[in-house]
C-alpha cells in the first residue's frame, strides 16, 4: 500500500512557489531563488508545455500580457498603420493595427493598439499571436468583454502556459559541470533562443545629414525599410557635418556611400537585426534649416505613409461626429490619437461644423519640441528585432533553484545517448543537488523518465511504434483494431501508474466531469500522440520516496550506461548506467552579451571615467565604458586587500592622460596582445600623473607645497 502523507502546500497558500510541485523537498533559500527567477525568464522560440503540472499554470497563463477587450464592444473599423503595398519601395510589414470600437455600456469610442510585438523588457521580448478572433474582426463584429485578439507565444490555444522547455538532463561526472556548471547541446541552444527588440532614435537636417548607408548612387537610402536587414557590422545609421568649404568632396554620389568611422557620428544596432517598425517625425517650422534636397525620398516615403493613416484616424472621428451630433465621447487612448492626428495634418484638414469646436491650427507654425527641446528638422526612431542564440555564459534555471552557467556547448552527436535513443541536451554537476538542499529537481526528474517509458509500454501495449505516431495511425488504431478489452487493460496500467505518482489525479480522472469530456477514449489518444502528463500540485499527499520504490518495482524507467564523446576524442561508455529524464528549464535574462569591461574607458575633461549619454551607448560595436567602475568604497576595500600601492597603480592608468595613451599605444602595437608582461613603462611614465592628483598638486603649488611620494 503506497504511504501518504497529507500536507497542507495548498496553491491558495504559497504563491508563486505553487509552481514547484515538489516545494516540500527545496530548501527556503533556493525556493525564494527560483520564484525570483520568474521575474528573470525570457520567452524563447521553443517552449512546451510541463511534464510534472501543478495545476496553476494555466492561470499564470491568464496575466501574460496579451491584447484583448476590456469591455463588451461593436467593431468601427480596422485602420492599419502601413497597408501592405506591392512593388519596389513598398512598405511589406505592417508594424501595427488600430482596432475601433464602440463600448456597449459607455458608448464611449475606444481604440486597441494590435502591435505585432511586446517589449517591456530593456532588451527582450515577443512577438504576438494573433487569434482566430482578430482575424475575423469586421465592422459591426459585436465581442464579449475578455475577448483576446493577440496573445503570448507562451500561451497554447487551449490555455496551457508554456513558460519554459522541457530538457533531457543527465547529472554526471564532466569537467565543464563543476558546481554551477553547465554543458549543453548546439541543437539544445536552438530551441531556447529568445527574441531580442532594440530602438534607436536619430535626429537630424539642420547641422548634420545622412549619408546613403544602404542606397546606390542612384537611390538615396540613409537606414534600412520594414523588413530589411541591418548590415553585418551593426552600423545602422551615420550623420555626417554640413561643411560648405568640404562639402565638394564630402557630398559627392561615391563619397555620401562610405562612411567615415572618425568623424561621422555613427549608430549602431544588433548585426543581421531584422527593422520591424519605422516611425519618421518632421519639424515643419520653417526656421528650421533645411536638409540638402534629395536625401529625404526615403523619408518622406514613412512621414506620408503615416500621414495617410492619421488621416483615416480623422477621417473616422468626424465622421463619427458628425453621426453623434455633438454627443461623441472618447476613451483616453483614442483621444490622444486624435490629437496626433489633427498635429500631424494641421488646420487645412480641421472639419467645418458645429460639432468640432477646433482651434485654428497652422502646421507650417507650429514648433515641435521633444522633451521641451525644439525637434531637429527629422526625428526617425527605428525598432529592430533579433533572435540572440545562447552560447557560453548564458544562464539557465530548473524550477528548484538550480541556477547555471553555460560553460560549454558541443555538437548534439557528442551527448550522451542511452541504450533507447534518449539524448542528453543538459548536463548538471550531481553534487550541487546536495550542497544547495535541492532533491525536489531529482524527484522530477526520476518521475519525468517513468512517464517517458510508461508512454512508450502503452504504445506497445496497443502494437504501435514507440515513437510518436501520428493522428491518422491513432485514428485508424481505435477505429479499425482497438477494442473495449484491449482498451480497459491498458487502463487499468495507467490507472496503476497514476495512483503511485499522484492520487489527487486519478479522483479527476474518475470524476463524472472528466467522463464526460472524453473519458479513457480521448485520454489515451492523448497519451499515445504527446506522452504522459501529471497533475503534481504541491500539496499532493504521496511519499516520494516510498512512490519511487513503487514505481521502480512496477513502472520502471529505463536506465542503461550511455554513450558519449570523452576528452580524447573517442566515443565512450560508462561502465554504470545513467538516468536521463526531463526537467523544466527556464533561459534567464543573464544573456552574457554586454560587455562587462573595456581596455580604455572614456573620460570627461576631469579625467575620471565619463557617463555614458544615449548618444554614446550606440555610437560604437561595443562598450566604450566597464558595467561598474572604481568608486570611493571599492578603493577603501581593495587597499585594505591588497594595498594602496596596486589601487594607486590602477588609478593612475585610468586617469593620467600619458600613461592611459602609452598602454592604448602598446596593445595596439604588440605582437600578442592578450600576452605582455607590462603595459606600462614606470621608467617613462612616472607615477602621479593622475588628473585628480594634478589638480591638488597645482592648489597646493599656489600656496608654496609639493606632494611627495615615498
Amino acid at each position: 500500500m503506497l504511504t501518504q502523507h497529507p500536507n497542507e502546500l495548498y496553491p491558495q497558500l504559497i504563491s508563486l512557489s505553487s509552481l514547484n510541485p515538489t516545494k516540500a523537498h527545496d530548501s527556503s533559500p533556493r525556493e525564494v531563488m527560483f520564484t525570483g527567477n520568474l521575474n528573470q525568464f525570457l520567452t524563447i522560440s521553443g517552449s512546451t508545455p510541463r511534464r510534472l503540472q501543478t495545476g496553476v499554470e494555466r492561470r499564470f497563463g491568464e496575466t501574460t500580457p496579451s491584447i484583448r477587450f476590456d469591455c463588451a464592444a461593436e467593431i468601427i473599423r480596422l485602420i492599419a498603420r502601413y497597408p501592405r503595398g506591392i512593388g519596389q519601395g513598398a512598405i511589406r510589414y505592417n508594424p501595427s493595427t488600430i482596432v475601433l470600437y464602440e463600448n456597449e455600456e459607455t458608448k464611449e469610442i475606444g481604440m486597441l493598439d494590435v502591435a505585432r510585438f511586446h517589449c517591456s523588457h530593456q532588451h527582450f521580448g515577443f512577438e504576438y499571436k494573433t487569434t482566430d478572433m482578430y482575424e475575423n474582426l469586421l465592422p459591426g463584429t459585436c465581442v464579449e468583454e475578455g475577448t483576446i485578439i493577440a496573445d503570448s507565444p507562451n500561451v497554447r490555444e487551449d490555455g496551457q502556459y508554456m513558460f519554459g522547455l522541457e530538457t533531457n538532463v543527465a547529472y554526471m561526472s564532466d569537467n565543464s559541470v563543476i558546481e554551477d556548471g553547465i554543458k549543453v547541446s548546439d541543437a539544445y541552444l536552438k530551441r531556447i533562443t529568445p527574441t531580442g527588440f532594440g530602438t534607436r532614435i536619430i535626429s537630424f537636417g539642420a547641422n548634420h545629414y545622412p549619408i546613403n548607408l544602404y542606397g546606390t548612387e542612384q537611390q538615396y537610402k540613409p537606414f534600412p525599410d520594414i523588413g530589411d536587414h541591418v548590415r553585418t557590422d551593426g552600423l545602422l545609421f551615420a550623420l555626417r557635418e554640413h561643411d560648405p568649404l568640404l562639402s565638394v568632396v564630402n557630398m559627392t554620389p561615391k563619397a555620401l556611400l562610405t562612411p567615415d568611422y572618425i568623424y561621422d557620428r555613427k549608430t549602431y544596432a544588433e548585426p543581421d537585426a531584422v527593422i520591424v517598425d519605422i516611425k519618421v517625425e518632421r519639424n515643419t517650422n520653417p526656421k528650421i534649416p533645411r536638409m540638402p534636397v534629395g536625401m529625404d525620398e526615403q523619408l518622406y516615403k514613412y512621414y506620408n505613409a503615416d500621414t495617410v493613416f492619421y488621416k483615416k484616424i480623422l477621417d473616422e472621428y468626424y465622421a463619427l461626429l458628425k453621426e453623434r451630433r455633438g454627443g461623441l465621447k472618447l476613451d483616453p487612448l483614442f483621444h490622444g490619437l486624435v490629437v496626433e492626428a489633427i498635429d500631424r495634418l494641421g488646420s487645412d484638414y480641421v472639419y467645418k461644423d458645429k460639432w468640432s469646436n477646433m482651434e485654428k491650427l497652422d502646421a507650417l507654425k507650429v514648433n515641435k519640441l521633444f522633451r521641451n527641446a525644439p525637434l531637429d528638422e527629422w526625428r526617425v526612431v527605428i525598432t529592430y528585432k533579433y533572435h540572440s542564440v545562447p552560447a557560453e555564459g548564458f544562464k539557465l534555471t530548473d524550477c528548484h533553484g538550480g541556477k547555471g552557467v553555460i560553460c560549454s556547448v558541443v555538437p548534439e552527436a557528442d551527448m550522451p545517448i542511452d541504450e533507447n535513443g534518449n539524448r542528453v541536451e543538459v548536463i548538471m554537476d550531481d553534487l550541487s543537488t546536495t550542497r544547495r538542499l535541492n532533491p525536489g529537481r531529482f524527484y522530477e526528474q526520476y518521475f519525468n523518465a517513468a512517464s517517458r517509458d510508461v508512454s512508450r509500454r502503452v504504445r506497445q501495449m496497443f502494437g504501435m511504434d514507440a515513437v510518436e505516431p501520428t493522428d491518422e495511425a491513432i485514428d485508424d488504431f481505435f477505429g479499425r483494431v482497438a477494442n473495449d478489452e484491449q482498451i480497459n487493460k491498458v487502463w487499468d496500467y495507467l490507472m496503476g501508474y497514476y495512483k503511485i505518482i499522484s492520487p489527487i489525479m486519478v479522483d479527476k480522472l474518475n470524476s463524472p466531469e472528466y467522463q464526460v469530456t472524453g473519458g479513457p477514449d480521448a485520454h489515451l489518444r492523448a497519451v499515445l500522440k504527446d506522452g504522459i502528463y501529471i497533475h503534481f500540485p504541491a500539496h499532493n499527499p504521496i511519499d516520494r520516496v516510498d512512490a519511487v520504490r513503487q514505481i521502480q518495482k512496477h513502472y520502471p524507467p529505463f536506465i542503461t550506461p550511455v554513450t558519449f564523446r570523452g576528452m580524447k576524442g573517442d566515443m565512450v561508455t560508462t561502465k554504470k548506467p545513467v538516468l536521463i529524464g526531463s526537467m523544466y528549464f527556464l533561459v534567464l535574462e543573464k544573456t552574457a552579451e554586454d560587455w562587462s569591461a573595456v581596455a580604455s574607458a572614456k573620460t570627461h575633461h576631469y579625467g575620471t571615467t565619463a557617463r555614458l549619454t544615449n548618444y554614446d551607448k550606440n555610437s560604437a560595436p561595443g562598450r566604450q565604458n566597464p558595467v561598474k567602475t572604481i568608486g570611493e568604497a571599492e578603493s577603501r576595500l581593495m587597499a585594505a586587500t591588497i594595498g594602496g600601492d596596486v589601487v594607486a597603480e590602477l588609478m593612475d592608468q585610468t586617469n593620467n592622460p600619458v600613461a592611459h595613451r602609452a598602454i592604448l599605444r602598446s596593445i595596439l602595437t604588440a605582437d600578442k596582445p592578450t600576452d605582455i608582461d607590462h603595459v606600462l613603462d614606470r621608467d617613462v611614465v612616472k607615477m602621479g600623473g593622475h588628473r585628480a592628483i594634478a589638480y591638488l598638486q597645482h592648489l597646493y603649488a599656489c600656496s608654496g607645497k609639493e606632494l611627495t611620494r615615498e
